[in-house]
């Protein structure tokens, strides 16, 4: 029984109007990743990440494998399921979407998190996500008499040939994409976040705040990659810290772009509200808004996102989402006593509920705060996006995806990971795993 395996390449996070449509997460549930470690930044990086993003790692300069095919087998004595050279061994959580696996290569012994997706809502949202008239890059265009669609999958291939492109050390990668055309799942295998995310919030909402530099690095991070997304045409519409992960060595890599979008540099305007209600910018949270920027709202996320690294909570508050964003659109930004003058000033630009007034990443790449007075000021920004993503050639976007050949090999996989999902579940009287890598 096999099943091909393709092999992207890319970053986060995953698929959405913008590549990133395939994420396995709803608007207001995600699996949360269990931390292993608490990384705290050396004193030689308090400041700034590496000033160089891309020499942080080696991962944009690997070759992306091509596997064309994959066997299924379950492989008791070895406590899993065998995917071709992955050997499956632990569930790490469930979303809306589906399971999210533990896989191992078994070649060298490098861990992935295997991820599944729905085919049906990665079109569904696409579909939405392009009412008719072109966006950039040629995505969401009509003809008068569409010929009927022969490739089920032709709605999100060129959402897959982008993500595959991205590389930047900031954003999660996408390493190979297993399709099979006779079931409704997508698998994927992204590379493992251990140490998880940078603030565990928990399911009350509140965390240790980080201290200021501390921060600052996570904060440097987490802007270099939005900067890259935002040049490469993509709003990622869901930062929070629960998808600011950190791998084994300490760097940061955004993930989850199950509702981000792409959009042209004349128009950034995203049309739906998304994301979860606590990080969501005013702009959205009203009835009928109409188009925003949606650069302008990540950046909202981003100071929402900040001001939980330095307090441990979140600024509005709110014991239902139609209470959230009355808070967010009505309540007054409070900051603690305890911050510093230059973050005070920094948080109070990025969280102005006028998106006009709302300082823009140039102005924030600048601020004192962020750069620690000039003193670590980040790599320039024709640098760090040096790699964005300008388009895709018709040849990326065929070989977006491999199918899977045999259908029972998948329903056999899913049918395992499933059953000692609910069974670990069960033994552990909980119903949800904390510990799913981006799901």
């Amino acid at each position: 029984m096999a099943r091909p395996l393709q092999a992207l390449h890319g970053s986060s996070a995953a698929l959405s109007t913008a590549i990133l449509n395939i994420s396995r997460l709803t608007h207001y549930r995600h699996i949360e990743y269990q931390p292993l470690h608490r990384a705290t930044p050396s004193a030689s990086s308090q400041f700034t990440p590496l000033r160089n993003p891309m020499a942080q790692t080696s991962e944009a300069d690997a070759t992306i494998r091509e596997t064309p095919c994959a066997a299924i087998v379950e492989a008791e004595e070895e406590g899993g399921v065998r995917i071709n050279q992955y050997l499956v061994t632990k569930v790490l959580g469930q979303g809306a979407y589906g399971i999210v696996s533990l896989a191992t290569d078994t070649t060298d012994g490098t861990q992935y998190a295997m991820k599944e997706y729905s085919k049906y809502k990665l079109r569904r949202q696409a579909q939405l996500q392009s009412p008719g008239a072109s966006r950039g890059r040629g995505w969401g265009q009509r003809r008068a008499n569409p010929a009927p669609a022969i490739d089920p999958l032709a709605p999100i291939k060129r959402e897959v040939a982008i993500f595959k492109k991205l590389r930047h050390p900031h954003i999660i990668r996408l390493y190979e994409v297993l399709n099979d055309p006779d079931q409704d799942a997508l698998y994927m295998v992204y590379e493992m976040c251990e140490r998880g995310p940078v603030l565990d919030m928990g399911r009350d909402r509140t965390a240790a705040a980080l201290s200021e530099p501390t921060a600052r690095t996570y904060f440097t991070m987490t802007l270099l990659g939005l900067e890259y997304l935002h040049d490469s045409g993509i709003v990622h519409r869901d930062i929070k810290p629960d998808n600011l992960l950190l791998n084994q060595d300490g760097v940061l890599k955004m993930v989850d772009f199950g509702v981000s979008e792409m959009f042209t540099r004349r128009a950034d305007a995203v049309h739906t509200a998304a994301g979860s209600p606590a990080f969501m910018p005013p702009e959205l949270c009203r009835a009928h808004h109409g188009d925003v920027s949606g650069t302008k709202a990540d950046l909202w996320s981003l100071g929402v996102t900040l001001y939980c690294f330095v307090t441990g909570h979140l600024p509005f508050h709110g014991d239902s989402v139609p209470a959230m964003y009355e808070a967010i659109l009505q309540q007054p930004l409070t900051l603690p006593e305890h911050l510093s003058a230059p973050l005070a000033d920094l948080l109070q630009g990025m969280l102005n509920k006028d998106p006009d007034q709302r300082w823009d990443l140039a102005t924030i790449r600048k601020h004192p705060w962020v750069t620690a007075d000039a003193l670590a000021p980040l790599v320039p920004s024709v640098e760090n996006c040096k790699d964005s993503v300008t388009e895709v050639t018709d040849q990326e976007v065929n070989n977006a995806i491999h199918s899977i050949s045999s259908l029972t090999t998948v329903l056999k996989a899913a049918m395992i990971f499933k059953s000692r999902y609910r069974q670990r579940l069960a033994a552990e009287g909980r119903g949800k795993e904390d510990g799913a890598p981006g799901a």
